[in-house]
């Protein structure tokens, strides 16, 4: 007989060990209905390739979030059925509500995965306690028996009716129910870093031999040492106060050339497949590529390039080409590529469908562009499990050319078995993959260097007039802008006149380019 295992280590490993005695302890493997993966994270035009995912709700405020720095190794936390009652074990971390909120904690995302058999878990205990020294102390609440949404490795755990905590720090423990000899056993991510305490772990009955009341999970129950958190989250509504520490939206990168807009949420949004050696397999892939317009006279010189993705995979790698002449069935020729170990990956503060949106920057670059048109992808690379995709977008903080708008993109994959179609047949209304959010940073090189900007001042009865000039006029658009904020936009001729009506004192001019950021000098002048 099987028995429950404490810890899972290596998720890869432990599975294909877990299957060979499988076989070797009850014959040859029942055939099992194969998986269908899905490529978009709404549902595709066709559904007949994807699971039908169940939709996770999202709450009004991400209360508490360290659903990051994922480890390779997990831990249990579950209840088994009676047969296997002595392994029942409770893995809990800590977190903080502020003094001056009240949190109403709805639900819990916890990142997890199953082993020897495939799940699914009936439902989920969620129990909150108060902190003592340092580790779990008295029961605050629990709830039974709840429902749970998984998409990818992260299961959404309703807590229903909401828990309300004031401030403090509080552990939770999100715990399976499962039958081990049903859907085998689940396991709660490790985090590899520690935020407050390091979590906290328990096994009553006493089946694994090791910490029958609360004690530290690596140092004082010897599980995983070197891994001290969970990954998880708690999402609800907060009253009293600002809740902490909710993402803040990532800005535009600094220095963007082309910036194709910012992940236009569940409602219309969706993401499609963008990944390489996830849990598709190794060396399985999907690929997106959006389109961006170099319309410089002298060209860009590209220092980074970066793409927006819902994804829960370990990040250890990006990639990144750069293509022109792509259409459909046509992969174009390829200007430029790379690949890197040491990718920047940052929270952009944004999130659906149950995944975080990460934005992957390929950095230390050096690609000089042409004017022209071009194709970029820029996709992680994970370490086998996970998923990730890339978002959609409809411009919103666009720059440049085109704006998230021109359905234009498209789709390379050896495991979905494409090869460069559009993407916009991939996914359904209102949920379409139209663009996707993705962008090239680095400087205009040539003729659309530094601006130069003068101003005339003309009094005159009723008012003043200020002309502007400026060199080099590129053609395209030009932003005006007076102390400051942009007052209108003109043709990019090299002139414009501004009418100041009767006011007195002195006001600043200036000018920029819209697609590119680049701006002239400041110019100050006075009116009366």
């Amino acid at each position: 007989m099987k028995y429950p295992t404490l810890q899972k280590v290596s998720l890869l490993t432990t599975a294909l060990v877990a299957s060979l005695v499988l076989t070797a302890q009850a014959g040859p493997p029942t055939p099992k209905k194969a998986t269908k993966i899905q490529r978009s994270l709404s549902a595709t035009a066709s559904g007949d390739i994807r699971a039908n995912l169940p939709r996770v709700r999202r709450p009004a405020d991400i209360l508490y979030d360290q659903y990051d720095n994922a480890s390779g190794a997990a831990t249990s936390s579950q209840d088994f059925e009676a047969a296997f009652d002595p392994f029942d074990d409770f893995l809990a971390d800590d977190f903080v509500v502020p003094g001056d909120q009240t949190w109403s904690i709805e639900s819990v995302d916890a990142d997890g995965t199953y082993d020897i058999f495939p799940g699914p878990a009936i439902n989920f205990n969620v129990f909150i306690y108060s902190d003592a020294g340092g580790l779990p102390g008295a029961l605050v609440d629990s709830r039974i028996g709840m429902a749970y949404a998984q998409v990818g490795s992260t299961f959404s755990v309703t807590v229903s009716p909401a828990v309300s905590l004031g401030g403090g720090t509080y552990w939770v423990s999100v715990q399976a129910r499962m039958d081990f000899g049903v859907g085998g056993q689940w396991y709660w991510t490790d985090r590899t870093v520690q935020s407050n305490n390091g979590a906290a772990w328990q096994n009553p009955g006493g089946g694994f031999g090791v910490c029958t009341t609360w004690g530290r999970r690596g140092d004082d129950c010897g599980i995983d040492v070197g891994v001290p958190d969970q990954v998880f989250r708690l999402n609800g509504t907060s009253s009293g106060g600002t809740p902490t520490p909710t993402p803040t939206p990532t800005p535009t990168p600094a220095g963007a050339l082309w910036y194709n807009g910012d992940f236009n949420g569940e409602a219309t949004g969706n993401g499609l497949a963008n990944e390489e050696d996830t849990s598709l397999g190794s060396g399985q892939f999907a690929h997106v590529y959006d389109d961006f317009n170099v319309n410089d006279a002298g060209g860009w010189d590209i220092d980074s390039v970066f793409s927006n993705n819902l994804e829960n995979t370990n990040v250890t790698g990006a990639s990144f080409e750069i293509r022109s002449g792509v259409s459909s069935g046509n992969p174009g020729t390829l200007i430029a590529s790379g690949t890197t170990a040491t990718p920047v990956v940052t929270a952009t503060g944004r999130s659906g469908f149950g995944f975080t949106e990460f934005m992957i920057e390929m950095t230390g670059l050096s690609v000089h562009l042409d004017p022209g048109s071009y194709h970029l992808s820029v996709w992680p690379i994970g370490d086998l499990t996970g998923r990730s995709f890339n978002s959609t977008t409809a411009g919103a903080n666009c720059i440049g050319t085109p704006c998230g708008d021109n359905d234009n993109a498209f789709w390379d994959s050896n495991f979905f078995g494409v090869f460069f179609v559009e993407t916009q047949p991939q996914c359904a209304p209102p949920n379409e993959c139209i663009d996707f959010s993705m962008g090239v940073n680095g400087q205009v090189s040539g003729g659309g260097g530094d601006i130069t900007l003068t101003a005339t001042v003309k009094h005159k009865e009723g008012g003043t007039k200020v002309t502007l000039t400026w060199s080099p006029a590129n053609g395209g658009e030009m932003d005006v802008l007076v102390n400051g904020k942009v007052v209108h936009t003109t043709a990019d001729d090299g002139m414009a006149m501004k009418n100041v009506g009767a006011r007195t004192g002195t006001a600043t001019f200036q000018v920029c380019e819209p697609d590119t950021g680049i701006c002239s000098n400041v110019v100050e002048v006075t009116l009366r």
